[in-house]
C-alpha cells in the first residue's frame, strides 16, 4: 500500500470505522422486538424505528486512537467527533426538504426520538459538556446552565468548524433547543462489538459453544444481502419480521443440534501410499500406485470425516457411543456384504476374487451412512469404510486380515 503515513491511517481509520458500524447495526438487528426495524445508513448510521411510533438516532465514531496506557482516546468537551455529531441532528431536526421548517413541525419530530452518539472513545469524567447535560437529564430546570455551558465551549474553540458546528445548534428555536438537548444519549466505551453480539446470540436460547457458529453465518448472511440490497438500490431497513424469515432457520439449526457441515484445511500425510487403507485398496486394484489424483482425494475423505467426528463431540452434537455406534453399524453393513461377496469364495480364482472386491468397494461407497439419526453426505460415508479399513476393522481381500492387521 502506497501513501504517506497520514493517508494510510485515514484508510485504515475508515475501514474499521465501517466494520464498527456493520457491527453495531448487526447487534441492533438481533435485539429488535416485535413491530420495530433496524436501518443502516438510512435515516441516520444506524436506526432503530421502535412500535411505540419513537425512533432512535444513532452516530457511530470509532477512533484508532490510542492512550499512553493503550486505551481509545476519550472523547473530549471539544472532539469534533462530539460537534459534528449534534451539529449534523440539528440540521436534521431543521431540515425543511423533510417539512421542518417551522417550530410546529420540529417539536414532535424531537420529541419522538432518541439521539444517541455510540462511540469507542472512552468517558474518562473530563467531559464537562456531558457531565453538565446528565444533570440536566436529573433536573430539568438545569436547562439554562446547558445553554451557558454551549456558548462557554464555544467561546473556548478558536476552530472555525467547530465554531460552525456551534451555531448550527444554537440557531435552533430554545424549546426545540431544550427538549433536544434532553434526548441526547451516549454510549461510549464500546470498544468490543463483537463480544456484545456474541452475547445477544448467546441471550436467544444458543449453546455457548455454538455462539461462534451463529456470529458467523449471520454476519456472511447479513453483510451479503446488505450488499445486494445496496447494489439494487433499495434501503438497508430489517424488520422483526423480516429476520425472522431470512435468518431464522442459522438458530433453528444450532437449536436442533443439526450437524453442521464445517471446512477444515487438509494436511496430507507424509506417506500417502503408506497408510492401511490406501494399501489395501492398492491390493484390490482399485486404482494404480501413480494414481495421485485418487489417492489424495479418498484421504482427504477420512481425514474429513474424522475432523468432522471430533469436532461435533467437542461441540456436544454427537457423544463418543453415538459414534461408536455408528462403527458398529457400519462394521455390521460391511460383514453383510463381505460374507455375500466372498459365500463360494473356495471355487473362485484370484481375477474373480478381485472383481466381488471391486463390486463390494463399489457398491458401499454408494451406501449412505447415518450417526445418531443424522445422515451423513457420501463424502463423510465414504470416510467412515475408508477410517475402518485403515485401523485397520475392516477390510475388501478375502485375507485382508491376515495381510494388513
Amino acid at each position: 500500500m502506497s501513501g504517506t503515513f497520514t493517508e494510510k491511517t485515514n484508510a485504515i481509520d475508515k475501514s474499521i470505522a465501517f466494520d464498527f458500524q456493520f457491527f453495531y447495526f448487526l447487534d441492533a438487528v438481533l435485539n429488535i422486538k416485535i413491530g420495530e426495524s433496524v436501518g443502516l445508513e438510512v435515516k441516520d448510521d444506524v436506526h432503530t424505528q421502535l412500535n411505540s411510533d419513537k425512533q432512535i438516532l444513532i452516530q457511530l465514531k470509532h477512533t484508532i486512537q490510542k492512550t499512553s496506557s493503550g486505551l481509545p482516546i476519550a472523547l473530549s468537551e471539544l472532539d469534533t467527533d462530539l460537534w459534528k455529531t449534534i451539529s449534523n441532528w440539528s440540521q436534521i431536526i431543521s431540515d425543511a426538504s423533510d417539512g421542518r421548517r417551522t417550530v410546529d413541525k420540529q417539536i414532535p419530530f424531537v420529541q419522538k426520538t432518541i439521539f444517541l452518539l455510540a462511540s469507542n472513545k472512552s468517558e474518562n469524567g473530563g467531559n464537562s459538556f456531558i457531565e453538565e447535560l446528565n444533570a440536566f437529564h436529573i433536573d430539568n430546570h438545569r436547562y439554562q446552565q446547558v445553554k451557558n455551558k454551549l456558548k462557554a465551549l464555544k467561546k473556548k474553540t478558536d476552530n472555525k468548524t467547530i465554531k460552525k458546528y456551534f451555531e448550527n445548534i444554537q440557531s435552533l428555536n430554545d424549546e426545540v433547543l431544550k427538549i433536544f438537548m434532553l434526548h441526547i444519549k451516549f454510549e461510549l466505551n464500546e470498544d468490543n462489538l463483537i463480544n456484545r453480539i456474541k452475547e445477544s446470540i448467546l441471550g436467544k436460547v444458543i449453546s455457548a459453544n455454538r455462539v461462534d457458529e451463529v456470529f458467523t453465518k449471520l454476519h456472511s448472511n447479513l453483510h451479503k444481502d446488505n450488499f445486494l440490497a445496496a447494489k439494487a438500490g433499495q434501503p438497508i431497513i430489517i424488520s422483526f419480521k423480516d429476520f425472522n424469515s431470512r435468518y431464522s432457520k442459522i438458530f433453528d439449526d444450532v437449536r436442533t443440534k443439526k450437524l453442521v457441515r464445517h471446512q477444515f484445511s487438509f494436511v496430507p500425510p507424509a506417506n500417502l501410499n503408506n497408510q492401511t487403507f490406501i494399501r489395501q485398496l492398492l491390493e484390490i486394484g482399485d486404482f494404480k500406485h501413480e494414481d495421485s489424483d485418487s489417492i489424495i482425494r479418498y484421504t482427504t475423505e477420512k481425514v474429513m470425516l474424522e475432523n468432522h467426528l471430533t469436532k461435533w463431540v467437542a461441540d456436544g452434537l454427537l457423544t463418543t457411543d453415538d459414534v461408536d455406534q455408528m462403527y458398529e453399524e457400519t462394521t455390521a453393513v460391511w460383514h453383510t456384504r463381505f460374507r455375500q461377496a466372498y459365500r463360494f469364495a473356495d471355487g473362485m480364482n484370484a481375477e474373480e476374487k478381485r472383481t466381488k472386491a471391486l463390486a463390494m468397494i463399489d457398491e458401499l461407497r454408494c451406501h449412505a451412512l447415518s450417526v445418531d439419526l443424522n445422515p451423513l453426505e457420501t463424502r463423510l460415508s465414504n470416510g467412515v469404510f475408508y477410517y475402518l479399513s485403515d485401523i485397520p476393522t475392516i477390510g475388501w481381500d478375502q485375507e485382508w486380515d491376515k495381510k494388513f492387521k
